[in-house]
């Protein structure tokens, strides 16, 4: 379906929710060309959020009643009134939308969800009109109905949940597209039509997508928390080449620990020879006084005295033998302490290393289940053509090659995560 083509088409199967009579309100955009639409012998009483009930059509530059200057619609188009319709108040005019008056409104949106919430008045961070009267109507109308291209620009807009500011919650009835028409229920969104042009699969294709956008916000928001730096959803992700393991040796610091500790018990021991050494010590005393160092002698007069003093601690040799022996008993505990962990984190490297040579096998397999898909695939088109093999049967093949695709995927990356653990547990 052409580009231009794709408004007009959403806007004719809109219409088509219409029957003659009608009370509806029609948002900014797209929704504006729903009356031009209308099946024949179907009349409709269009409202306005500007206080026109009864709108008409929109006029053409170059038509009789085009005047950009007289009547417009809620966003600034030009319109016209329809023979028979009038002008009111603005609170007369919200009266009707909140008096439950509107049977129906068309509106656009920037998302919607499968709960029915729509957001469609403010994307953070940039210039818009507002919300108007669009909140008011979402939970007034009978019937809010959201018209839109199934994508913007290649991004999804159909979500599980709305991300962006909400305009309202639970009130959105249906969805049109190009693609297909939603409804929703209580169990989520149910595909009732699909657009001849599209196949189901390319809907279902759509909605992947729109799965897969989202949880890639979701985990960058996670990874930003992770690093503490922000990360845009603009960010390209390189996925890290595979390590080499061959040559990895345990450096946990466990080990340094374990090689600290022998060295204290080293030094304690050595410490144990210095009690049982003779201290010899020197001494100086001076001083002045009455009398000094001859008591007999009467009057003031200055002395000093030069001494060695030997200390011997002979106790140390009473304890000498058990400290000895308590510090061989600790230096046995550690031995075993890091002999034990030496064990355990080289059972989990053999045990990383075990998965990582599965998964190096898978891998491999993974390339010739590949090849043999693809070698399916490739005769697909010849058996369609000759009718010995079915579209949903070429389908069916193609799906299978991406699949095989898929799986090897999933074990490339299971391989890089089996040899960041295995990179963890030695530390390296």
């Amino acid at each position: 379906m052409e580009k231009s083509e794709i408004k007009g088409f959403i806007a004719k199967r809109c219409a088509k929710e219409l029957k003659d009579g009608d009370v509806v309100n029609l948002g900014i955009g797209l929704p504006t060309l729903i009356p031009n639409y209308l099946p024949e012998g179907v009349e409709v009483i269009i409202h306005a959020e500007l206080g026109i009930v009864s709108a008409g059509v929109s006029p053409k530059e170059g038509d009789a009643n085009y005047d950009p200057y007289h009547v417009v619609d809620a966003g600034g188009t030009p319109s016209s009134v329809a023979y028979g319709g009038g002008f009111i108040d603005s609170a007369t005019n919200f009266g009707l939308i909140r008096g439950g008056h509107v049977d129906a409104c068309f509106l656009g949106a920037l998302e919607v969800d499968a709960e029915g919430n729509l957001a469609n008045w403010i994307i953070p961070g940039k210039k818009m009109p507002g919300m108007g009267g669009a909140m008011d109507l979402c939970v007034g109308a009978k019937h809010c109905i959201v018209c839109m291209e199934h994508t913007a620009k290649g991004n999804p807009k159909i979500f599980e949940k709305c991300r962006l500011p909400l305009t309202a919650s639970h009130c959105v009835n249906k969805i049109i597209t190009e693609m297909c028409v939603l409804e929703v229920t209580p169990e989520g969104l149910l595909m009732t039509e699909i657009n001849p042009e599209f196949t189901v699969e390319q809907v279902k294709a759509a909605q992947t997508e729109t799965g897969l956008v989202t949880s890639r916000a979701t985990y960058l928001k996670m990874l930003s928390t992770f690093i503490g730096k922000p990360l845009s959803g603009s960010v390209s992700l390189v996925r890290p080449a595979e390590s080499d393991v061959s040559g990895m040796v345990n450096n946990r610091p466990e080990l340094a620990l374990y090689s600290a500790q022998n060295r204290l018990l080293d030094q304690q021991l050595k410490s144990l020879d210095t009690y049982l050494r003779p201290r010899l010590g020197l001494f100086l005393q001076g001083g002045y006084g009455n009398p000094a160092l001859n008591m007999l002698k009467n009057g003031f007069e200055a002395y000093y005295k030069v001494g060695a003093t030997l200390t011997w601690n002979f106790g140390s040799l009473y304890t000498r033998a058990n400290d000895k022996r308590k510090i061989e008993t600790e230096r046995l505990n550690i031995q075993a302490e890091r002999e034990a962990f030496l064990f355990n984190t080289g059972l989990r490297s053999e045990l990383q290393r075990g998965n990582i040579e599965s998964l190096r096998r898978q891998i491999s397999q993974d390339d010739e289940i590949i090849a043999l898909r693809e070698n399916i695939r490739s005769k697909a088109d010849v058996k369609v053509a000759n009718g010995t093999e079915t579209v949903n049967e070429m389908l069916r093949d193609i799906n299978a090659v991406s699949e095989a695709r898929l799986t090897k995927a999933f074990h490339e990356i299971q391989l890089l995560q089996e040899i960041y653990k295995l990179k963890n547990i030695n530390n390296f």
